[in-house]
């Protein structure tokens, strides 16, 4: 209590690392199988950002099917994609769907296609995550049977929880 006054300086520097952008594709054939000759299948495709910052789609473009985010694209029908954001925030997904005409008989190799995501971060950073849809050709007159759920997770895993969807068509 002598009023003597004290003060002092500091410096500090602090590094910035950014931080790598991280992102999975999926992508979903329905049905996995169609009768020879062939027929339509949706297909969906999902874009998982696992990032801390959001992405920038640059293009999403199928190995097969070509730019789905042409609105053009004669190779597919019933195109959501060209519809997508522009970006898929930090820790988000979004997803879209198209239809496209198959031709195969029984015994011909399975249909696989890729999809491939061009994505950036804010600086510039590009990453192409990547997935595959595999759908195989079956005799005509066959049946094809399953469950069809609501996968809450995404992980194309029937869990307790996750309970089947009466009502639906599948073809």
């Amino acid at each position: 209590d002598e009023g003597t006054t004290a003060s002092d300086e500091a410096t500090a520097s602090v590094a910035l690392t950014d931080a790598a952008p991280s992102a999975t594709v999926v992508k979903d054939s329905d049905p996995g199988t169609v009768t020879e000759p062939g027929g339509s299948v949706s297909f969906t495709v999902t874009i998982d950002n696992e990032g801390p910052e959001p992405l920038t789609i640059a293009a999403l473009a199928d190995s097969v099917f070509g730019n789905l985010l042409d609105a053009g694209n004669p190779a597919v029908s019933a195109n959501t994609c060209v519809a997508l954001p522009p970006q898929v925030s930090a820790g988000g997904w979004v997803a879209c769907w198209f239809d496209a005409d198959l031709v195969g008989l029984s015994g011909d190799p399975d249909h696989v296609d890729t999809v491939t995501a061009t994505l950036r971060d804010d600086e510039g950073t590009t990453i192409t995550p990547s997935d595959n849809a595999v759908v195989a050709f079956a005799p005509a007159g066959s049946t094809i049977g399953g469950l069809v759920f609501a996968d809450l997770d995404r992980d194309r895993i029937k869990d307790a929880a996750e309970s089947g969807l009466g009502g639906v068509r599948v073809s």
